[in-house]
């Protein structure tokens, strides 16, 4: 079951390469092992400019996650939980 909030949660997402190396979740600290998927968003720019890299990531702890740095406010996001 995939578990997605209305808003985003906050994270603090440790980079390597510029790309999401680990961030704490739940009380946990995750290490990416796998980026499955990532794409970048831009859109809206006439109305409320959207522009973030999001990230499909596998952790050391089993968590599949969708995470996004929000490329305007340099903020990073948790999205989705994936079972």
């Amino acid at each position: 079951m995939t578990r997605l909030w209305r808003e985003a949660v906050s994270l603090r997402v440790t980079l390597q390469a510029d790309a999401p190396h680990a961030f704490a979740w739940g009380g946990q600290r995750h290490t990416v092992v796998q980026i499955s998927n990532q794409w970048r968003v831009d859109m809206h720019w006439w109305k409320g400019h959207i522009r973030r890299d999001y990230y499909r990531v596998v952790t050391d702890t089993g968590l599949a996650a969708l995470i996004y740095h929000d490329l305007i406010a340099d903020t990073w996001q948790l999205s989705q939980v994936y079972d």
